[in-house]
């Protein structure tokens, strides 16, 4: 599986993680006012193989870029780029008499 996205938020989601308001000020981090708008894009996928009926085995990956969002310049932020990678492993351990096949 691919995905991808471009994300906006609005100025109230952006303010929560991002602003620094007066009382909140420090050394390295100054107060930081911010609006809504673009706030990056996203690029994610994973594969994955049943292995035995009951377990499953999967790889994943997702890569975010906020370089041009509403709130770049906020201190809080420290890099443009984040990566994130993952194994995953799944026990089934019921699943319904009544399968439903696409």
């Amino acid at each position: 599986r691919l995905s991808s996205g471009i994300h906006f938020a609005d100025s109230n989601f952006n303010s929560y993680f991002y602003e620094v308001d007066t009382e909140d000020i420090a050394p390295g981090r100054p107060f930081y006012a911010t609006g809504g708008g673009y706030s990056g894009f996203s690029f994610a996928g994973s594969i994955s193989r049943q292995l035995l009926p009951y377990l499953t085995l999967g790889f994943f990956g997702r890569w975010d870029n906020i370089h041009g969002a509403s709130y770049e310049e906020s201190p809080l932020v420290k890099t443009g780029d984040n990566y994130t990678i993952g194994t995953i492993l799944i026990f089934t351990l019921a699943k319904s008499k009544t399968l439903v096949f696409r």
